[in-house]
């Protein structure tokens, strides 16, 4: 009967002990940024070179800081966020509890470079 027993846990597994991936960090271990990877760090994040990385930025203005009629300068505070698509950073939401979205350290992962020139 115990023979029985074994090999039903062998089979099925022990009961309560399923883990879940509904963590973050579980999609982190599973997308392998538990530790840092200079591939990740340093290559543009498409499967082919000759395709293009579409790099989405949104501004938001949110104040005038100073306003320097002399010099004719302006200082404000503005909030920058930028969108792209890792395709090596891709997973199934139905398999982390509906995770969809994960926000990283940009050390972590290649960041556009992105420059703002003024006039």
């Amino acid at each position: 009967m115990a023979a029985l027993w074994m090999l039903v846990f062998l089979a099925f597994g022990i009961p309560g002990t399923h883990l879940s991936n509904c963590s973050y960090y579980g999609l982190l271990n599973y997308l392998n940024l538990t530790t840092s990877s200079q591939v990740l760090q340093i290559m543009r994040p498409v499967h082919s070179w000759n395709q293009t990385s579409k790099v989405s930025l949104d501004m938001v203005m949110y104040g005038i800081m100073d306003v320097d009629e002399k010099f004719q300068t302006v200082t404000s505070q503005i909030w920058i966020e930028t969108r792209w698509k890792n395709e090596f950073l891709t997973w199934n939401p139905s398999d982390f509890c509906g995770i969809d979205k994960l926000t990283i350290l940009k050390s972590l992962v290649w960041v556009p470079d992105v420059s703002i020139d003024e006039e």
